[in-house]
């Protein structure tokens, strides 16, 4: 347990130091965020005292890209983090020391995850700072607990990529077409319920159909635990399901990459 967490902290660590290296690139996602928000602030102006599902426009619209941009961090997070230690050669030699694949994988996977809950949560603070949206009263806890199981079936489908970068080296996608799978039918900008019946249970498929779902309830609506169960069951299932068999491919790919000896190669 011990070796374990020195690990993950080392790996965060690293991660974080590398990704804050590049000082103008984060600058950049801030303005990013900042004019993000404001352009989705006066489109819910457009929309006057429309209440797409019952919620408030600016407060649908902002929940739907934070979760969206927390949904694109956790999925690319990980194959880009592969490629990285490709072009600096450290993949190979972090892949065939004595650490397990899975561990290894679990303890990379710690800096992707907090940085995509900072990426949706960046949207929301500049929403709620700049703008001062009356919503009701939200619920912190069960948002928070419908977060952490979103991030975890995210996290399912980016460790997917993962291991296909390790395989094919570039290009996935998989990854694409889920994306925008997800921002298209997800409910991000529109309820799911408008969509045509085929495309409505398409879209159930999803796990940001399930997290926006319970997101708006929590933070929009002041739902509870109980009021959320369905998505949160949902999410905690794909995520339960999903990283085991996630980290488990990127073991077989790992050691494929080993016979072959393209571990190294990008």
């Amino acid at each position: 347990m011990i070796r374990a967490f020195a690990l993950a902290r080392a790996c965060f660590v690293r991660d974080l130091l590398v990704d804050t290296s590049y000082k103008v690139s984060v600058a950049l996602d801030l303005i990013d965020v900042l004019i993000g928000v404001a352009a989705f602030y006066y489109l819910s102006r457009v929309l006057g005292n429309q209440r797409p599902a019952g919620y408030d426009a600016f407060g649908f619209i902002l929940i739907g890209v934070a979760a969206n941009s927390a949904m694109n961090t956790a999925l690319a997070c990980f194959g880009q983090t592969v490629k990285m230690d490709q072009q600096a050669g450290t993949l190979k030699p972090i892949l065939v020391t004595p650490v397990s694949p899975g561990m290894m994988v679990a303890c990379s996977s710690v800096y992707p995850l907090v940085r995509s809950v900072a990426s949706g949560c960046a949207y929301l603070a500049a929403g709620a700072v700049i703008f001062e949206p009356s919503w009701r009263p939200a619920s912190p806890f069960a948002a928070a607990a419908v977060l952490a199981a979103a991030i975890g079936a995210f996290a399912a489908v980016g460790l997917l990529s993962a291991a296909f970068t390790l395989v094919v080296k570039r290009g996935d996608p998989f990854l694409w077409l889920f994306g925008a799978l997800s921002w298209l039918l997800g409910g991000v900008f529109f309820p799911v319920e408008t969509l045509p019946l085929p495309l409505q249970r398409a879209a159930h498929l999803l796990p940001i159909t399930y997290a926006l779902d319970g997101l708006r309830a929590t933070l929009l609506g002041g739902a509870g635990i109980s009021a959320v169960a369905r998505p949160l069951t949902v999410l905690s299932a794909m995520a339960v399901v999903g990283l085991p068999i996630s980290i488990w491919l990127v073991c077989v790919a790992t050691a494929w990459g080993k016979r072959r000896g393209t571990l190294g190669h990008y």
